[in-house]
C-alpha cells in the first residue's frame, strides 16, 4: 500500500510462470479469421509472434488494430481493453509489402 492509502498492483512477469491462456482473441486477416489463445497480461508483440505460425507473416510485417488504433508491440492486451472474444484486425505493413514486391 502506498502512502495515502492507494493500492498499487504489481504486474507479474512471465519469468518461470506457466502462463495459462485465459483470452480467446478473434483475429481477422482479410477474409480469414483466427482464434488465438493468449494470456490477458500478454503484449501485442507476443500476440504477433503467435500469429506468425498461423499467417506466415513475420512480426515486423504485421500491424494489429484494436478499437480503430494501431497497437504497439509493448502495449498490454488487458491495459488496452482486450477481453475474451475481442476482435483484433491484422493487416500487412504496406512498406514491407512494397519491399517484397520490389525484391521479386
Amino acid at each position: 500500500m502506498q502512502p495515502g492509502g492507494m493500492f498499487v498492483l504489481k504486474r507479474i512477469g512471465n519469468s518461470g510462470d506457466a502462463a495459462v491462456p485465459n483470452l480467446r482473441v478473434q483475429v481477422e486477416y482479410g477474409a480469414v479469421r483466427y482464434q488465438i489463445l493468449a494470456n490477458s497480461q500478454s503484449t501485442f508483440g507476443e500476440l504477433k509472434k503467435q500469429l506468425t505460425a498461423e499467417t506466415g507473416l513475420q512480426p515486423v510485417e504485421q500491424r494489429l488494430l484494436f478499437k480503430g488504433k494501431e497497437r504497439e508491440n509493448d502495449d498490454y492486451l488487458d491495459m488496452c481493453g482486450v477481453k475474451d472474444q475481442s476482435k483484433v484486425i491484422l493487416t500487412e505493413d504496406p512498406e514491407r509489402r512494397e519491399k517484397k514486391q520490389i525484391e521479386m
